[in-house]
């Protein structure tokens, strides 16, 4: 590019528009300097403007502006004029003001300003001018669109000094900025009307010829900056007029090609693809990509690491819509840019939900639906949430905020209006469920599931739904959130109640594991999953005091990396209702070893699924060995009961001698009272094996060692006698067979809750 067509403002070196060129000639016919400097808060409140041999200071700043100021100076027929151009860091026309208020906000001004030689009377301007003495006032008043965080219109005050002598003649650029203009760019933007020929109907602009594109946006530009800076000097004139009707054609084109490129490019332009090219690529501005020819058909490379064709694609179409977009907003063609983006970006939100499987469903459909159908849709909204929160939202979001970059209000808007719909559909399905499922143990574990979610996902939706617009969709998710919490805990009263009033009294077969038992702990094990949720969701809801547990439960767990003791007094209390269940249950056993064998093996039973479960944290070491040591308890009660007379009839002094008829004795005795035993407690139960082969060892052991010191010494005896068959029917490795063979009776399950849960259905 020739440097003597560029001119710097600031630390930006820009490409000279016709206006700039029109200015510096003028400076230099007459000997006129023209400086710009960029004005900053609390940096530089004294400037000097050389104009000529000597200087106009600016010793006041109303308001910082991050823009250059352009001064010149000329006298005509007695009349001083004073033109000052607002220029920002890269165009002609903008200024962005600083104020307290974090939202950046552009304004287009073009400012002439002309006063009587006295510097008493405005002729023309927008502004007040007020002359005293040496010095001249401009006060700018922006309109009421423009206002700081006080709600006050903003205006900026300029404060030059008039007693400069300069000379040379009138100058009047802006008839021949908008001639120039309208020259320049009246060509490309004819050749791409879509309305004059078939080649701009179906061709694409950007697709063709990205160069030619580029080019196309500058015209678009510089049409706009002379339109605006001819304005000021004649609102109807016919140029003027001209070149409405030519920006109106170029509008057109953009139109159509910000259409073209949102709706052909909608497998490159999906949250998926945009989410991945966001987390792997830091985009630059759309405008600065537009500046170096040399960019614009090479490869994205980030750390080293070439993205991928469809990535690049992506990127390309971002930015090019990004640059349609800052085009048409400053062109003041905001709302058809909107228009275009909001009905194909809400329709594929609006699409993908339905894909997801989400849909609006009112009370009176959830309350005809059968369980199963609807369990089936929340387990879709389970899916579905993760995709929306992580990919959809997001992904929207992200595009949202490349395109519209350059102006807040626009970018907060339209992402709520394409995602309101579908999002308060997603987050409020629910609150539709929990409306119906409340007092339903058997619903607690999709509840939770869900509420689960809702926790998890809450921090990207707070991020992606941020603006005050979308505080409804924010609502919408604490809403459900809250009504999920309530549903939850009437779920869980429930339990407890049926849990309390739980009274059958049939007895398991074998003193084995009661389905009262399976249930619950079943039940309850899945609950601890949720323990950290629940603590939050039971905070309000008091659990039982300590008082009301057995000095056994003191020992629950309570330190500073367990969750709160609340939440595991209320487990230890679910448990303990079990347990007093049990004890009364055991006390309908007609056999009071089976009883305690009952106990012993559902006691186990817990105490194994609180080990295997989370559980095992809430309750604490203590708990179980607590628990352990009844089991042990149990066991030996079993054992004395069970099996005694088969141990007392074996009490004797194997030393001592005897006659025949005392050693028949002993064996008829053992023989009966095993035999017995052996018969009740061959129908036992013992599920765990690690308590099945305890329980035999034990046995084993007091029975196994007397009889066969017993059988050794005296079996030569009988065995002299007639019918000794009848009278040793045992041989120690009979009774050790026989008794190898105990616990394995018939195991017989049925639920007693009155309602269905099946765990497996959760997973």
């Amino acid at each position: 590019m020739n440097n003597n067509n560029k001119m710097t403002h600031g630390n930006l070196d820009m490409e000279r528009s016709p206006l700039d060129q029109d200015l510096l000639s003028y400076s230099r016919l007459n000997n006129i300097v023209i400086t710009s400097f960029s004005l900053f808060p609390n940096n530089l409140r004294n400037l000097t403007y050389n104009i000529g041999p000597k200087s106009v200071d600016n010793t006041d700043v109303g308001v910082a502006l991050a823009a250059s100021i352009s001064v010149s100076l000329s006298e005509d027929y007695g009349t001083t004029e004073y033109r000052i151009n607002l220029i920002s860091v890269a165009l002609l026309g903008k200024v962005g003001i600083k104020i307290s208020n974090p939202k950046r906000r552009k304004i287009h001004l073009g400012l002439v300003l002309k006063v009587d030689s006295q510097g008493h009377k405005p002729i023309m301007g927008r502004s007040q001018l007020i002359c005293t003495g040496g010095s001249l006032m401009v006060t700018v008043q922006y309109s009421n669109d423009y206002k700081d965080d006080k709600n006050e219109a903003l205006h900026t005050q300029y404060i030059f000094r008039t007693d400069v002598p300069h000379e040379g003649p009138a100058f009047y650029a802006a008839g021949t900025v908008l001639n120039r203009t309208l020259e320049m760019a009246e060509p490309m933007i004819t050749k791409w009307n879509p309305d004059t020929t078939t080649y701009a109907k179906v061709t694409s602009l950007f697709y063709e010829n990205r160069s030619e594109a580029k080019s196309f946006i500058k015209s678009v530009y510089n049409l706009q900056k002379a339109m605006l800076f001819h304005s000021t000097e004649s609102s109807k004139s016919d140029k003027l007029v001209r070149a409405q009707s030519l920006m109106q054609v170029a509008v057109k084109r953009l139109q159509k090609e910000f259409y073209q490129i949102l709706s052909m490019n909608r497998a490159h332009l999906d949250p998926e693809s945009i989410t991945t090219v966001s987390s792997r690529t830091s985009t630059r501005s759309s405008l600065s990509e537009y500046e170096d020819e040399e960019d614009d058909d090479r490869i994205v490379v980030v750390a080293g690491e070439s993205i991928s064709e469809v990535e690049d694609v992506s990127n390309v179409a971002m930015a090019d819509l990004r640059l349609i977009a800052e085009c048409m907003i400053s062109s003041g063609y905001a709302k058809e840019c909107v228009k275009i983006y909001k009905v194909i970006r809400k329709s594929i939100i609006d699409e993908a939900i339905y894909r997801l499987g989400v849909e609006k469903l009112s009370s009176s459909q959830v309350h005809k639906m059968d369980w199963e159908v609807f369990e089936m849709k929340i387990k879709d909204w389970l899916r579905a949430v993760d995709v929306a929160v992580k990919t959809l939202f997001n992904g929207e979001r992200i595009l949202c905020d490349h395109v519209f970059l350059s102006n807040d209000s626009i970018r907060e808007s339209c992402f709520t209006e394409i995602s309101k719909d579908g999002a308060m559909i997603l987050f409020s399905f629910p609150e539709t469920v929990a409306k119906n499922s409340k007092k339903s143990p058997e619903k607690v574990f999709r509840l939770l599931h869900m509420y689960t979610s809702i926790v998890e996902h809450w921090p990207d939706i707070e991020a992606i739904f941020s603006c005050d617009s979308e505080s409804s969709i924010r609502s919408q998710v604490l809403t459900s959130h809250d009504k999920l919490g309530e549903s939850i805990r009437s779920g869980l009263t429930e339990f407890e109640a049926i849990l309390q009033k739980e009274n059958t009294k049939t007895l398991v077969a074998g003193g084995g594991i009661h389905h009262l038992t399976i249930d619950v702990m079943d039940y309850v094990t899945l609950l601890a999953d949720y323990s950290n949720v629940l603590s939050d969701i039971l905070a309000e809801s008091p659990p039982p005091s300590k008082g009301s547990l057995p000095e056994s439960y003191f020992g629950i767990a309570d330190s500073d990396e367990s969750p709160s003791p609340a939440i595991s007094l209320r487990f230890a209390w679910l448990i303990l209702i079990l347990l007093c269940k049990l004890d009364a249950k055991a006390k309908h056993y007609k056999d009071v070893a089976l009883a305690y064998l009952f106990l012993a093996n559902n006691l186990r039973y817990i105490v194994v699924k609180v080990r295997s479960s989370n559980l095992k944290y809430l309750l604490g070491e203590n708990w179980i060995s607590n628990q352990e040591e009844k089991i042990k308890k149990f066991a030996l009660n079993y054992q004395r009961l069970g099996w005694s007379r088969v141990i007392e009839s074996l009490q004797h002094d194997p030393n001592a001698s005897m006659d025949t008829q005392q050693v028949k004795e002993i064996f008829r005795r053992f023989n009966s009272s095993f035999e017995e035993a052996h018969r009740k407690h061959s129908m036992c139960v013992v599920d765990d094996s690690n308590l099945r082969d305890d329980l035999k060892v034990s046995i084993a052991e007091k029975i196994l060692p007397r009889y066969k010191e017993f059988y050794n010494k005296h079996r030569d005896t009988i065995v002299r006698e007639r019918y000794s068959a009848h009278v040793v029917r045992f041989s120690p490795e009979d009774v050790e067979h026989q008794l190898s063979d105990l616990f394995f009776g018939p195991i017989e399950f049925e639920s007693c809750l009155s309602f269905e849960f099946s765990p497996s259905r959760l997973r």
